[in-house]
Formats: structure tokens, sequence, C-alpha cells
């Protein structure tokens, strides 16, 4: 029986649909613009798109206002996209015209998953996209590296509880006030947090935030050390595995998930835990125990990253880590 069999027809037509178009936009993230094969390949995937999206919206028109709204929006701005791609724009507009399409991907997503008619299961069988970031990535590593040189350099690990804490209220607030105002939501996904955000953050918790709260149970439970290696951890091991993963990873190992880009992220943890040890706290290990506890806190992290759907891997990543490495540490 396949993995759609629970549903009831459109509903099962709905996910596949999104399927399709999931896979679509993953491809177009890095358009090859003078690759004439890929181009006319990609015109060819639309018109089939199109047909798919319409057939589908018929079949849920009476029955799901809401998701045919979303679909018919995404139909039109896939010929605003199709038009643009006809043109061989810039690069940096094609960047543009492609990230507006992302952003009604989402809604489409957005209004399937809170349809009454959709099975409880619906959640599995539907994929984010996840554009290529740079900014993002960037950010992302100075989030770590910062908290780690407050720690180490300016503040007592105490006062680093209250400043984490601070920021963690403002991340609360801009999260919980973007809820009651769909203007003030869009402009927080796309003027203020633009250049870091992704399309699916219009609708779910910012990663941003995930973090930041990851960060204060890091320094309100674990010791520095321990909460050191998750934050370096994530810091470096995710954006890493992502950038490799989205270029290289052809060979998928859990959903969207490569073996290269997990085999990146397992390198970077190991890495960061020996970097932690060797250079920040050099006398609290010996050589082979730390090389220990930085494989099994590789492990953690690389189990949190590769399995986290419903929670958002900035949290469940560095609490990971950290907790096996704050159980290691007093037996090593």
């Amino acid at each position: 029986m396949s993995s759609s069999a629970s549903f009831n027809m459109p509903t099962a037509s709905l996910a596949a649909m999104l399927r399709e178009v999931q896979v679509f936009m993953n491809s177009i993230q890095r358009p090859r613009l003078k690759d004439s094969a890929w181009v006319q390949a990609t015109l060819d995937r639309c018109q089939e798109l199109q047909e798919l999206i319409g057939s589908t919206r018929a079949a849920v028109a009476n029955r799901g206002q809401g998701v045919s709204e979303s679909m018919e929006e995404f139909l039109e701005y896939l010929k605003v996209w199709m038009h643009e791609f006809r043109e061989r724009p810039k690069a940096s507009r094609m960047k543009k015209v492609t990230e507006q399409l992302s952003f009604r991907y989402e809604a489409m997503v957005q209004s399937a998953r809170t349809w009454k008619e959709t099975a409880s299961n619906f959640h599995d069988h539907v994929e984010h996209i996840k554009p290529m970031n740079y900014a993002r990535s960037i950010f992302h590593v100075g989030m770590g590296v910062s908290a780690v040189l407050l720690a180490e350099v300016f503040l007592t690990w105490s006062q680093c509880f209250w400043v984490v804490g601070a920021i963690a209220v403002v991340a609360l607030t801009l999260e919980i006030s973007r809820r009651f105002s769909t203007s003030w939501n869009q402009i927080l996904v796309t003027k203020v947090f633009a250049p870091i955000a992704r399309p699916r953050e219009m609708y779910r918790t910012n990663g941003a935030t995930y973090y930041t709260l990851a960060t204060l149970i890091l320094v309100a439970i674990f010791s520095k050390p321990a909460a050191e290696i998750g934050l370096l951890a994530l810091a470096f091991g995710d954006p890493g595995a992502s950038l490799i993963g989205k270029r290289w990873g052809k060979l998928k190992l859990y959903r969207q998930k490569s073996v290269i880009g997990t085999s990146v992220f397992f390198a970077l943890a190991v890495a960061a835990s020996i970097f932690v040890l060797s250079v920040l706290h050099p006398t609290l290990l010996p050589w082979s125990s730390r090389w220990a506890l930085a494989l099994s806190v590789a492990f953690a992290g690389t189990m949190a990253e590769l399995f986290s759907h419903r929670l958002d891997d900035n949290l469940t990543i560095p609490v990971a880590c950290a907790t096996v490495a704050s159980i290691w540490l007093p037996i090593f």
C-alpha cells in the first residue's frame, strides 16, 4: 500500500502535486541559463506543471477555497516567472523572481496543511524548499562564533545568560507580534530579515528564533564546554552540510538530506568538538578521550540534523550535542 493510501483522493492528488512542484522549485534555485537544453526542459516542465496544478485545483475547488486560491496565485506568478526565464535576465533578477515564486509555493503548502480535509499525516508528505543562501550561512556561523567569543573573552557565564535571555525576549516578541499582523509579518520576512529568511518562514517560526532559544537553553542548563561544543557544531556543521549538500548532494540519504551533506556535518561537528576541547579547554581531557567525546557528539548531532522534521534543527542539534558532551565529560 502506498504512503498516500490513507488520504482521500483530493488530498492524495494535492500531496502528489505539491511534491512535483517542490522538485521543480528545487531545480530552479540554481538556473543554468546558458544551457539551452536545460532551459527548454525547464519550460516544458512548466507547461506540465500548469496542467497538473490546473487539474488538481479543479479537484479541490469546491471543497477547499483557500487551497484553490493559493494554487491560482501560484499559477499566475509561474507565468510571470516563465516570461522572465525566456528573456534570460541577469542572475540577480532571476533570483528575485524565483524567490517570489518560492513564497507562492510556500503559501500553497501552508494552505494545504491548514485545509480541514487534509489528513493528519499530510505534513510528512510535503517538503519545504531551501534555497541556497550564503548570507544565511554566514549569519549562522557568526551567531555561534559570537556567542562563544562573548563567553570566552567579554562576559562571565552568568552574564551570558542575561544577555542571551534579553535577545530571546526580543526574538519571541517579534515572533508573537507578527502572528497578529499580516503586513508586519511581510515586513519582517521580506524586508528586515530578507537576506537571511527562507520563504517558509513567512508561515513558520524563524530559524534564528530557534537558534536564540537553543543558545539560551545551553547557557541556562549546560556547562560552558558542553554549550560551546553544541554551539560550534551547529554554527559550522549545519551551513556546511547545507551548502555542500545542495551543490553536490545527488545521492539522498533521508528526505532532502544527502550522503555528502550528512558526512560534512559529521566531520565539522567532530572538528568543532576537538577545537573546544583542545584550544578553549585544553586541560579537561586527554587526547584519546577528546576524540571519543567528539565522535559521540558528532553522531548525536548528525542524527538530530538528519531526522529533525517537525522540530527545527537549529534547536535540536545544539541541544543534542551539548547533552552528549555533558554526559561524557564527567565520565572521561
